[in-house]
């Protein structure tokens, strides 16, 4: 499909160029790295240093924990209140209509037996 185009000796010659420079940045790092350790004192403070720096990071997750627990058992004891409230206000609801449901139930069937006498009344009239 595509034709592979091939890299001019200049661009091969910017490529290696790169790589070497590449090669190079990386060689002295990794010299000034050995050079620098190399010193007992130099070493040891590197050490200190990248143990207290650890330390501080430990201590400061230590501290987001408890910081993001204290939220949590805050939040759910907050939770949980309110939702004993609208339980309480929901039972309180449920119970009322119950109450009036049952009410219009026996007027209803109060009414109802008063139209039954009252159509036995009539039928025992007409006889």
């Amino acid at each position: 499909m595509f034709m592979q185009v091939k890299p001019t000796r200049k661009e091969n010659k910017m490529n290696n160029s790169g790589k070497f420079a590449f090669g190079a940045a990386i060689g002295l790092l990794i010299g000034s790295a050995l050079a620098y350790f190399s010193d007992r004192k130099k070493r040891k403070a590197f050490v200190k240093g990248f143990n207290q720096t650890a330390d501080k990071a430990k201590a400061g997750v230590v501290e987001g924990y408890y910081e993001a627990k204290e939220q949590y058992e805050k939040y759910r004891d907050m939770l949980k209140k309110k939702a004993s409230e609208v339980g309480g206000t929901v039972s309180e609801f449920v119970g009322s209509t119950a109450d009036k449901a049952k009410k219009a139930l026996e007027k209803g069937a109060e009414e109802a037996k008063a139209a039954i006498n009252r159509d036995d009344d009539k039928t025992s009239s007409n006889k």
